[in-house]
């Protein structure tokens, strides 16, 4: 994992952290259009200021959004 990973994957959290973790936001109430993943403007929609280089910082597959388990290890980072 390079710095810059790291120092987006930092930010990210600190930026989206509260609106999911502060109001129980769940995979499956996020997931708006029950795809089974997370879409950029999913995460945007609860966390208006989660930019798209956060949000890819998350995405370990790199498919373009979120799986839960992507969605889990976010979560339990914006935890620490």
């Amino acid at each position: 994992m390079t710095y810059r990973t790291i120092a987006a994957a930092a930010a990210f959290t600190l930026a989206a952290s509260a609106a999911f973790a502060g109001e129980g936001m769940d995979f499956t109430t996020l997931d708006a259009d029950k795809s089974g993943a997370l879409s950029l403007a999913e995460v945007q929609a609860a966390a208006p200021d989660a930019s798209a280089d956060d949000f890819a910082s998350y995405d370990a597959d790199k498919s373009g959004d979120l799986s839960a388990a992507e969605y889990a290890a976010w979560q339990a980072a914006a935890k620490k």
